[in-house]
């Protein structure tokens, strides 16, 4: 799903590693194509997102909204807690497709945790400086 993002960090030791930013969320990334090069640190870019499980893991349905992301170790691994409406994860300003993890609608309206493997991105444009 397509969303606009400050890049805020390159990995140098891990050339896929993108730290991406949306209000006061960072999330590291990895960018799978790399369609841009170079990328510009406090540049602003259109991208788009995917979540990926490697291992399905049910979701988990929490009690209220924590708009929040929790990095799992030094993986490409999060913890990604927000809300779906109309199969779109919301997690902060961050909007993610969750129509795969969504069959039955059964996570529709809910407030949920939910484990990402990892985060693709993959840079579209780079857009005038805000």
């Amino acid at each position: 799903m397509q969303n606009y993002v400050t890049l805020i960090d390159l990995d140098e030791s891990i050339e896929e590693s993108r730290f991406i930013q949306k209000s006061n969320i960072v999330i590291e990334t990895f960018d799978h194509t790399g369609k841009i090069y170079p990328l510009h640190i406090n540049g602003h870019y259109l991208v788009d997102l995917e979540l990926r499980q490697f291992d399905f893991a049910e979701p988990e349905i929490i009690s209220c909204a924590q708009n929040k992301v929790e990095q799992i170790g030094e993986s490409f691994a999060h913890y990604l807690y927000g809300y779906v409406e109309n199969n779109i994860f919301h997690v902060g300003g961050f909007l993610f497709d969750f129509s795969e993890y969504n069959d039955y609608d059964q996570y529709e309206g809910k407030y949920l945790k939910f484990k990402a493997d990892r985060i693709n991105v993959e840079f579209l444009k780079e857009l005038p400086g805000k």
